[in-house]
């Protein structure tokens, strides 16, 4: 039995936001990762849509985020600003 994340979490690190807590929210019903692979095969920066990658769960978010080379999006409601987070820049809070 898999364990089951609670939320992927990043904090804001300056400006307006920092100290702000950034949660990954599903857009459309998926997840948003971006994959630096992707963005090597197709020669295209990092935030662009070729590069995105569609999960149904927090799991396996997770789980793309632990191996190497996946950026999440995470989202602040206050400020309504969305943010993509490296691997050393969030938290992965399990049930």
């Amino acid at each position: 039995m898999s364990r089951k994340v609670k939320e992927i979490i990043a904090w804001g690190t300056k400006g307006s936001v920092e100290g702000k807590k950034f949660i990954a929210t599903p857009k459309n019903g998926y997840y948003v990762l971006h994959s630096e692979e992707l963005s090597r095969k197709t020669k295209k920066p990092l935030n662009y849509s070729a590069t995105k990658v569609y999960v149904e769960t927090l799991e396996e978010a997770a789980k793309l985020i632990l191996s190497v080379g996946h950026h999440i999006r995470v989202y602040n409601k206050e400020t309504k600003q969305e943010n993509k987070r490296q691997a050393s820049e969030v938290e992965i809070i399990w049930a």
